[in-house]
């Protein structure tokens, strides 16, 4: 930004304290002056000349020729000319001299004599505009920008039509991240600029404001201003300025999507530069071009050419811009994964920011350092570097800044676990960016991290509009990897809400924008989200299913096979592969020390293990094994969708250890889906549980990634006319991450004229209720929650799933049964069944006309049921944003579904993980009369609402639940429990389960591959308890507990 609008800072002298012996000469000068202020810097020349002919002693017109040939772009000559100036100024007075003094230090670069100079300056000359005007210059230029808005505000109350300061506020605010307050200022400089004929004037006024328009997403508008700006400094010999115009145009169109018209304009630029000896406009020119590399992911051409900006920086000692390509080359590195390199040129561009007093680029340094340390995975030393850049940005004035700093430590802080804290500093960085009112590449990052902050705490429908804002604005923007970034956020998003479908169908879209844009970290991210949702939705959930049946006979009649790839036995490596650690007191001197060691010795003990594992000595090997597969995926006797790509001696796996997600010396490479055609029969929509109407294609059978597959969703009515799919198309069909089928779009040139648009229902298909869409959403839906079929079907089958009620018996066929008959209207009818109303249902009778055996287990799964903890409860009673955290914390604190219903909610929001949204929702869900009926049904037949010994939270007074008072954190993978039946266990105890360690905690469960909450809990001198020391917690009580975790501690001690 200060090389764009590098051209309009120049130094102003008052003419008054002109020294001359000539009249003559003070004449030509004072013309010389009016001139520049009326038709710019190359006028200007010829009457500054003939000022030092009428007399060679001049001094401070030999300054101000130096300071106009600067503005030029002719730096030589500009040097020449100073140099001149203080040669004759040691016999001026003291004002004339310190004049001449800062100009030289501004043609020269050292900002710091300037500062010295106008600070003696602004003592003699308290009240002179130009010296304010120079003052606010300076301050702008070491990026103090409050002082710089100070100082040209002061010059403006004496005169509201001075040009240069009208452009230095414009300046400033843009600087300080206000584009929008910028406008009105640049616009009436620009009017000034017409009305004194002014063309350079008019051509910076321009320039700035194209820069505006481009922080507030209008590119087209800011193309259009620097390309007048541009004919207007080619029509008056501006080179200097004409570069910086090139420049602009260059990133603009970059930004649009026209890489080869911004690598024209580079050139042209560098062309110029070089030509009038710029070497200042020549490094900007290669910086900006490597900053093009790469984003079209050219990453070694990118540092090619901003290592050569770099030097050129470091021959002109213009430490500013060396920090600039410091900076430039440690992001280079970053996105190439070299996070130690990127984090060595980050840490140099700090040190050399530091010493300077212009505190420019100090707060972004700092985010980079910080984001370095978190890829790193020194978390402690990410935030230090996040707080300090926090503080520097605010004292700078720089809310893009701060608001940068915000979205890096939610991300930390998301990463840890420490959802809450995520949520406050994610919504901090959101309401920043939304109040600057920016429309970059930053604000829609910091929009979908915002959302993920949301999702991550249950609230999903909040979490929608902030991400879909973030995806249009990274699609007008043209930023490929910009939007797998917010892709992969909603991929999550739908991940955490349970809806795996969406899930896979967004990580595939994310991971073809991340492979267009070659952005290998957002490809990896996809990938990774995409076997997340084949663990929880695909061939492996049938397998895992065959596994939890309770009659072994169903699960032998399965033709289930398994592949070995480790193995946990005492002495075993818990941070690395399970395999037993060379040296361990219980290993043999024999036992191998590499995993593809003990994949033969596992062999030769009879157990499976793949026939296909190669270890090869290097990455080409590995590169070369991938691309194998890839062209051969199909051979293996069973599917695949990638390689796994892990280190071999045990002992480095042992050194690299995992994070509290997964290890870090294995990786999988994820092959594209497999793609074919097939057509589109039909567009036919469904209704689920909250009226969310959803399209989805009905297709001719086509077999693609192992199945056949006829249905696939279509997500949304904009999602359907953004792919442009018509009925009757042949269309191209995937399944995203190998599991989910996702129509990628139609094959236009097989059309034969006989496809039709697909007309969305105005009614809901199932109860015909007129179809409704909220402003600001996506998703139509049907307002008939009461009485709808579709919903109340899926309200069942959702209060019946693991989350809530746990109705095992109750699957999707039972609940249409029980609809169908009549048995049950709503939810609440569905504990009054007995087995004389079941006997009615055809579903549950057997041939002899008895029940079934399910009418049975459902009998008893729903007396079950009845004890079911409170947080269950709100979780089945389908209200919008209460999920299971949510649930949980209003339980704990209320302790009976009566005191959550009697709460106000100034009450409910207060408590930890609920908020006034969520408070709202449970306010108006109990506002609803049918809803309390619910309730009320429940109530009769038993079911228990809650103790009402939670008020106040866990630990309040009168608590006398074995674990009141006690805070648990657990980390790691916990071999009989899952996370959510840890949890339960420790709240139904009275206890309460934190998402991050402080000295309050009272102990932390550490299972397999623990975390950095572990370490932390260590350090704080928390006790950490195993599983089975988390089982004595819960069986004896906190006292024997600690008693087992302090023994275990000395005895693990030296």
């Amino acid at each position: 930004l200060g090389e764009s609008l590098a051209s309009i800072q120049k130094f102003n002298t008052p003419l008054a304290e002109a020294t001359t012996s000539s009249l003559a000469a003070l004449k030509a000068y004072s013309t010389a002056e009016q001139v520049h202020t009326s038709k710019g810097d190359a006028p200007a020349i010829p009457y500054f000349k003939q000022a030092i002919q009428g007399d060679p002693n001049f001094a401070l017109a030999y300054s101000q020729l130096g300071q106009t040939y600067l503005q030029l772009g002719l730096d030589q000559k500009a040097q020449q000319a100073s140099s001149q100036a203080m040669d004759l100024s040691s016999g001026l007075p003291a004002t004339e001299k310190y004049l001449i003094a800062a100009a030289d230090a501004h043609i020269e670069n050292n900002y710091d004599l300037a500062v010295q100079a106008y600070g003696q300056l602004s003592k003699l000359l308290p009240n002179d505009s130009e010296v304010q005007y120079n003052l606010g210059l300076l301050s702008e230029n070491h990026g103090n920008l409050p002082d710089a808005l100070r100082s040209y505000r002061k010059v403006l109350a004496g005169d509201p039509k001075d040009l240069e300061a009208l452009l230095g506020v414009g300046r400033a605010e843009i600087k300080s991240g206000n584009p929008q307050a910028s406008l009105d200022p640049l616009n009436r400089a620009l009017s000034l600029a017409v009305e004194l004929n002014n063309p350079q004037g008019k051509g910076n006024a321009l320039q700035a404001i194209g820069v505006a328009y481009q922080f507030l997403n209008r590119p087209q508008d800011a193309l259009s201003n620097f390309q007048q700006a541009f004919e207007l400094r080619q029509k008056i010999g501006d080179k200097r300025g004409m570069a910086s115009s090139l420049d602009q145009m260059a990133q603009i169109e970059q930004t649009i999507g026209k890489p080869d018209d911004a690598a024209a304009h580079y050139q042209q630029e560098l062309k110029i530069d070089k030509e009038i000896g710029d070497q200042s406009g020549t490094a900007r020119a290669l910086t900006n071009y490597g900053d093009l590399e790469q984003a079209q992911g050219r990453y070694d051409q990118a540092l090619d050419a901003t290592k050569q900006a770099l030097q050129i920086y470091m021959t002109i000692s213009d430490q500013t811009d060396q920090v600039t390509a410091l900076n430039n080359i440690g992001n280079i590195y970053f996105k190439k994964g070299q996070y130690t390199d990127a984090l060595t040129n980050f840490q140099q561009a700090l040190q050399l920011q530091e010493k300077m007093s212009n505190p420019g680029n100090l707060a972004m340094v700092l985010n980079n350092i910080g984001q370095s340390y978190q890829k790193l995975g020194q978390y402690d030393k990410a935030l230090a570097s996040y707080l300090k850049t926090a503080e520097t940005a605010r004292k700078a004035g720089d809310r893009a800044g701060a608001a940068n700093a915000s979205d890096s430590m939610a991300s930390l802080f998301g990463i840890e676990g420490r959802y809450g804290a995520a949520l406050k500093a994610a919504g901090e960085s959101y309401r920043n960016i939304q109040q600057l009112g920016n429309k970059d590449e930053t604000a829609a990052t910091i929009g979908a991290d915002y959302g993920l902050a949301l999702a991550q705490v249950g609230r999903f429908d909040e979490a929608t509009k902030p991400m879909a804002d973030a995806l249009a604005l990274a699609r007008t923007l043209g930023n490929n990897a910009l939007i797998a970034l917010v892709l992969n956020h909603q991929a999550m998003r739908s991940f955490y809400a349970g809806d795996f479908q969406a899930a896979g169908s967004l990580f595939g879209q994310a991971r073809a924008a991340a492979q267009k844009a070659g952005a290998r970290e957002q490809s990896l991210v996809a990938g990774i989200g995409a076997a997340r949702v084949q663990i929880r939705t695909g061939r492996a959930a049938a397998a895992a299913g065959s596994l939890r049946q309770k009659d072994r006979r169903v699960t032998a009649s399965r033709a289930l096979s398994m592949i070995v790839h480790g193995l946990a036995v005492p002495g075993a490596d818990g941070g690395a592969s399970g395999a037993p650690t060379p040296g361990a007191p219980t290993v043999a001197d024999s036992a191998p020390d590499t995993q593809s060691g003990w994949y033969e010795r596992l062999r030769a003990w009879g157990l499976p293990v793949s026939d296909l594992v190669k270890v090869v000595g290097d990455l080409d090997g590995v590169r070369e094994y991938i691309a194998h597969y890839g062209e051969h995926r199909h051979d293996p006797p069973y599917e695949i969708d990638g390689v796994v790509v892990k280190i071999d001696q045990l002992a480095m796996q042992h050194e690299l250890g995992a994070t509290s997600r997964a290890p870090r010396w294995a990786i999988a490479y994820k092959y594209p889906p497999e793609e074919v055609t097939t057509r589109l029969l039909d567009i036919q929509v469904n209704v689920g549980r909250t009226g969310r109407v959803t399209p989805f294609a009905v297709m001719e059978p086509a077999h693609v990634s192992g199945s056949t597959v006829d249905r696939a969703t279509l997500h949304n009515v904009d999602e359907i006319a953004r792919k442009g799919v018509l009925i009757g198309d042949m269309v191209v069909l995937r399944k995203a991450g190998d599991v989910i089928p996702e129509v990628v779009g139609p094959v236009v040139d097989l059309r034969t004229g006989t496809e039709r648009a697909f007309e969305f229902p105005t009614h809901c298909p199932s109860c015909g209720t007129a179809l409704v869409r909220e402003e600001g959403e996506v998703d139509w839906r049907c307002p008939n929650t009461r009485a709808c079929p579709a919903q109340l079907r899926e309200r069942l089958f959702h209060l019946a799933g693991r989350g809530a009620f746990d109705i095992e018996v109750l699957g999707y066929e039972a609940v249409v049964a029980l609809l169908d008959s009549g048995l049950i209207a709503d939810e609440g009818d569905l504990f009054s069944l007995t087995a004389d109303k079941l006997v009615t249902c055809p579903f549950f009778v057997n041939k002899q006309g008895g029940l079934t055996v399910n009418a049975g287990k459902l009998l008893a799964n729903l007396d079950e049921a009845r004890t079911r903890p409170l947080w269950r409860i709100l979780v089945a009673l389908s209200i919008r944003h209460v999920g299971p955290t949510a649930a949980r914390a209003l339980a704990a604190e209320f302790g009976s579904l009566d005191a959550i219903a009697a709460a106000s909610a100034e009450r409910l929001a207060a408590v930890d993980g609920v908020g006034p949204i969520i408070a709202a929702s449970v306010i108006d869900w109990f506002g609803v009369d049918w809803h309390v009926e619910i309730v009320d049904k429940w109530r009769a037949p038993g079911v228990e609402l809650g103790t009402g010994r939670g008020t106040g939270g866990p630990g309040a007074a009168g608590d006398t639940r074995p674990l009141a008072g006690v805070t648990v954190v657990i980390t790691g993978t916990l071999a009989g429990f899952t996370r959510d039946e840890a949890t339960e266990a420790v709240t139904g105890l009275g206890g309460k389960v934190a998402s991050s360690v402080s000295k309050k905690t009272s102990f932390v469960v550490a299972g397999e591959n623990p975390g950095s909450k572990h370490d932390k809990a260590l350090s704080l001198g928390v006790p950490v308890l195993d599983e089975a020391g988390l089982r004595l917690l819960l069986a004896e009580g906190p006292a024997a507990a600690g008693a087992a975790a302090g023994a275990t501690a000395a005895t693990a001690g030296p």
